[in-house]
């Protein structure tokens, strides 16, 4: 998919969606830091339609078919040019999100909704800059009532699960 510095080609967040979506996912028109650019100031943009498009079809009306690339498959230092320069990473075995979310929901298991079940799903939902879990859910949910039983946390937990462990080769967050 080819890159391009040209930041008329769409909005910085267009889809309104949470951090995590545009941290993990690459779409067009979307901000991609790597290939050879990491100062956040001057960003690469997908361009992911179109004749320079190396991702799709060569024509304005279409694109791949989801439109979706994921980011952490890739790694940032890889650059991609008129040559291809690799840069190795590993892939964690572990994450330590994925723990939390674990040990959340063991709590949640024996003890149903519990502060302390609670604070470890806030701790991963903040280092990304969201509410925790009861307040999100008080404010924006249909069902506000969902974290104060143990099935709705259990519900909440493997969402945030596979939300927070999407593209990183494991979703069952062991």
């Amino acid at each position: 998919m080819p890159l391009t510095s040209n930041k008329d080609i769409r909005p910085l967040k267009p889809f309104n969606r949470e951090t995590r979506f545009y941290a993990s996912i690459g779409f067009d028109g979307g901000i991609w830091f790597g290939n050879g650019i990491l100062d956040g100031a001057n960003p690469h943009y997908v361009e992911a339609r179109g004749q320079s498009s190396l991702a799709g079809p060569k024509t304005l009306q279409k694109t791949n078919i989801t439109g979706y690339w994921p980011k952490k498959l890739a790694n940032y230092l890889t650059v991609y040019d008129n040559g291809f320069n690799w840069t190795d990473f590993s892939m964690p075995v572990m994450r330590m999100s994925g723990l939390y979310l674990l040990y959340a929901e063991a709590l949640n298991e024996v003890n149903g909704p519990t502060t302390e079940a609670l604070s470890y799903i806030d701790r991963v939902r903040a280092r990304v800059g969201l509410l925790g879990v009861t307040e999100s859910w008080t404010r924006y949910a249909k069902d506000p009532n969902k974290p104060a039983s143990k099935d709705g946390l259990r519900d909440i937990i493997h969402q945030e699960r596979r939300i927070e462990l999407c593209l990183k080769a494991r979703a069952d967050g062991i």
